[in-house]
């Protein structure tokens, strides 16, 4: 399937473009929580992708993990006293 989208040049064009622009506006998840859930997922889509794609296999992709507002996505577990 990697063959096909590189045998496309308006597709490598539209994915190189569309990486540069991910990857330059990745550090608004630093401090927008509206780009952590627009860009958290898309960059494990973008992962996958590339797992698919091109057999490419980002391994530190779980340091996406350390983005994530683990107080807002986890229940809060209360200590009885």
């Amino acid at each position: 399937m990697g063959y096909a989208v590189a045998g496309s040049p308006l597709a490598c064009a539209f994915l190189g473009w569309a990486g540069l622009l991910f990857d330059l506006g990745f550090p608004l998840v630093l401090f927008s929580a509206a780009a952590r859930w627009i860009l958290l997922p898309a960059a494990v889509v973008f992962h996958v992708g590339n797992s698919v794609l091109f057999r490419i296999f980002f391994q530190n992709v779980t340091l996406l993990l350390l983005f994530v507002n683990w107080d807002a996505a986890l229940p809060r577990r209360r200590v009885k006293r």
